[in-house]
């Protein structure tokens, strides 16, 4: 990302990221999304006691594709919630859901809300194509890099779905071998039961990747 760069943490939780990328980062802004409030509630007070804003920028809502409200479905085990009602079921149950405020990417950049991004995170549990698909404007204007965890085969075809009709993307397993990712590669990390974090890159920023990414793109 550039050095004045601007990165959407989208699942900002209690602000990990945001808030560590603009101390590592002086001269970046944050424009950071989270729906629960308590996590929301933590962030916002670790804005203010580093003297972060306006430097992140905190919206108490979800991102989807559509304007309006929604039901966010928190799951038992953990801190975890999602739009996606069912999308733990296989292994736990929701322990409440709450009404959120959601928005689009689109409708915020379009009321200058939010300024054209570099990076993105997305971490919502299942739901990442549909903040994706509200913000398709922005994406083919601003072309970021995107970082996403993905955990099933479908949500990743989803996001690589989206993300074909705004750039040309290659997709890298984000830690460890830093590697573009093949079809083969996705199927065998999903079928392990393991989650896997992808960076992608649209090609007009392929130069601006960190060596090891550099790397390993010159030797595939």
């Amino acid at each position: 990302m550039p050095d004045k760069g601007i990165f959407y943490d989208i699942g900002a939780n209690v602000g990990y990221m945001c808030i560590e990328l603009v101390h590592s980062m002086p001269l970046a802004t944050s424009f950071a999304f989270e729906a629960q409030a308590e996590l929301a509630k933590a962030l916002k007070i670790s804005i203010e006691t580093n003297n972060l804003s306006p430097r992140i920028r905190l919206f108490e809502a979800a991102l989807g594709d559509v304007q309006g409200s929604a039901e966010l479905a928190h799951f038992a085990h953990d801190g975890h919630a999602s739009l996606i009602s069912n999308e733990k079921l296989q292994y736990t149950k929701t322990k409440r859901a709450t009404s959120v405020t959601v928005y689009t990417i689109d409708d915020l950049a379009a009321n200058n809300l939010i300024l054209p991004p570099d990076l993105i995170k997305i971490d919502v549990e299942g739901s990442e194509a549909s903040v994706l698909n509200g913000g398709l404007d922005d994406l083919r204007n601003a072309k970021p890099n995107i970082a996403f965890e993905c955990s099933t085969l479908g949500h990743f075809g989803n996001v690589r779905e989206v993300l074909s009709t705004s750039g040309s993307y290659t997709f890298f397993h984000a830690l460890g071998s830093c590697r573009p990712l093949t079809k083969v590669d996705i199927k065998t990390f999903i079928q392990k039961g393991s989650k896997i974090d992808i960076l992608a890159v649209e090609k007009t920023r392929l130069d601006q990747l960190p060596a090891a990414f550099k790397e390993a793109l010159c030797k595939g």
